[in-house]
């Protein structure tokens, strides 16, 4: 019987893993403490049913993104120094992320997250004993993310 899927026959080992992957700072800083990030979009619909339709059919009408990461507390870096100030302060730091997936024959993703503002809860200090401490961050991207570069085959 032949191979119906014949899209899916890739050589697995180039398939990318978290090793691949890194979050920059809008500085091009890597935040090197980071062990997970992850960005999501929230695609937001109405529903559209005119009179004598019988099947509702929806609209797209907004878009959110969030970005997520958490990061092992080594020192206070900028990024908790400039979010201590903007809750004294109340003047919101202008944050930009970069996520950069790096490919085995030298091509990366790369998306930039622009005008990012803090959303939800953030760790300040999340302590448990005998466990490295982490802090969580979530930011909401108040701009479209711009895929840079794309991985190849």
């Amino acid at each position: 019987m032949p191979i119906v899927n014949t899209q899916a026959v890739v050589d697995a080992r180039s398939a990318r893993a978290g090793k691949d992957g890194a979050l920059y700072n809008g500085k091009g800083q890597m935040l090197a403490t980071v062990d997970t990030f992850s960005s999501k979009v929230n695609v937001s619909t109405t529903e559209y049913k005119p009179v004598g339709v019988l099947n509702a059919q929806n609209i797209v009408n907004g878009t959110a993104v969030t970005l997520t990461f958490s990061q092992y507390v080594v020192e206070d870096d900028t990024l908790i120094q400039e979010f201590m100030k903007f809750m004294d302060t109340g003047v919101v730091p202008e944050w930009n992320f970069t996520g950069v997936l790096k490919g085995d024959n030298g091509s990366e993703e790369r998306i930039v997250y622009r005008n990012c503002v803090p959303n939800g809860d953030i760790d300040l200090q999340n302590v448990t004993p005998g466990e490295l401490v982490k802090r969580s961050w979530t930011f909401q991207c108040n701009a479209t993310p711009n895929l840079q570069k794309k991985l190849r085959k």
